[in-house]
């Protein structure tokens, strides 16, 4: 499902696309800056499974609605847990599979009007569930850079591969035993080299994989997820991967598993995470002695949690409470107003009233926009 946000909060619409089966995972075509495309994952207990890129094409009628097209089929292997689109080349991305034997992850190459994806590579070593795979994207990279690199999380450890020129290949550069609990998600920080975080559960407690949806969502009717309640909560890990050391702890980030994880792409060390306790959270990694804020988001599990791109004001969440939170959230934002650089001493009335201004600017409040509640289940994910 996919919704049109526009200056009018009240008229938020949305959008429907089905796919002939269940689907868990969805991501934005980022490498894609002029058409809006996503690339939807199939989760069927069939051997045959698909990859669906379809573009959402914006209209400026009064209505505010957007037209929904489909853009290629491609077959995929085994049921797909999650997707990550390359962002720096349009055609690949990588997918986190179950064989129904093991996990894998692979990157994939698509070809325009063909339904067959290339295997370029397979990132193996990995044991159990593997929970994430994400492009790092601080190198700058272009599709004629040397290499690029990514990551991996499992059910214990964190791992870095390095891509060679034609992807064709992949080198173990970095592994972190993360030894607390289990991994349930990890993420990249978008700003700085070299950081990453994991979130867990807790470690009393035991907790299956589940993947996603945008802005758009994807749903599904079943959940193979089992959460204990008690325990010690669950926490968050920043590590730095050149040297392998852990560089911050959230403890007890959510009183239980951590869901997911996204990292403000405007505002270094801004962090928002979300969990089984149905809470959004809001961090700065720099101290994480307690939360700049905390959101009574859902009523239930929330799964998935992503600011907005260019307008970081913007946080959606998701949920198994069947619905998805738009917020505008301005004290958290990239353009939160400041009141560095006003003289204190001067007593002109255009300073006083520059002061008044700002003051009242950056206390500007932080409100939910719009509640979709058209899903019927569970909302894994989204994706602006």
């Amino acid at each position: 499902m996919f919704y049109n946000n526009n200056n009018n909060s009240s008229n938020n619409t949305s959008a429907v696309y089905g796919l002939t089966a269940k689907a868990r995972c969805i991501t934005t075509q980022a490498a894609e800056t002029v058409k809006n495309r996503f690339l939807v994952g199939s989760f069927s207990l069939r051997e045959d499974n698909e990859v669906h890129l379809i573009e959402v094409k914006e209209n400026h009628h009064h209505d505010g609605g957007g037209d929904i097209s489909l853009v290629n089929i491609f077959n995929h292997p085994c049921e797909i847990w999650s997707i990550s689109a390359s962002p720096t080349n349009a055609s690949l991305f990588f997918s986190i599979y179950n064989t129904g034997t093991e996990f894998k992850t692979t990157l994939w190459k698509m070809h325009e009007n063909n339904p067959t994806l290339t295997d370029l590579v397979e990132l193996k070593g990995h044991s159990g569930v593997i929970r994430s795979v994400v492009w790092d994207q601080t190198q700058g990279a272009t599709e004629s850079s040397s290499s690029s690199s990514v990551m991996t999380v499992d059910e214990s450890y964190l791992r870095i591969f390095d891509l060679n020129s034609n992807s064709s290949s992949a080198k173990s550069t970095a592994e972190i035993n993360v030894s607390s609990g289990k991994n349930l998600v990890g993420t990249m920080d978008p700003i700085h080299t070299c950081i990453a975080s994991v979130g867990t559960s807790d470690s009393s407690s035991t907790s299956s994989t589940s993947s996603t949806s945008s802005t758009s969502s994807t749903s599904s009717t079943s959940s193979t997820s089992s959460s204990g309640g008690s325990g010690g909560g669950s926490c968050i890990k920043g590590f730095d991967f050149r040297s392998g050391k852990q560089i911050y702890t959230i403890d007890k980030a959510h009183s239980e598993g951590v869901r997911d994880i996204d990292y403000n792409p405007n505002k270094a060390y801004y962090m928002a995470s979300c969990g089984d306790d149905g809470l959004v959270k809001f961090w700065d990694v720099r101290n994480t002695s307690e939360a700049l804020k905390t959101i009574k988001a859902h009523k239930h599990w929330v799964w998935s949690v992503k600011f907005n791109r260019y307008h970081d004001q913007l946080v959606i969440s998701s949920s198994s409470d069947h619905t998805v939170q738009l917020w505008n959230l301005p004290s958290i934002s990239s353009n939160r107003p400041s009141l560095d650089g006003l003289d204190s001493s001067s007593s002109s009335s255009s300073s006083s009233s520059s002061s008044s201004k700002l003051k009242k600017a950056s206390k500007a409040e932080d409100l939910p926009i719009k509640t979709f509640e058209e899903h019927e289940d569970s909302v894994y994910s989204v994706a602006w």
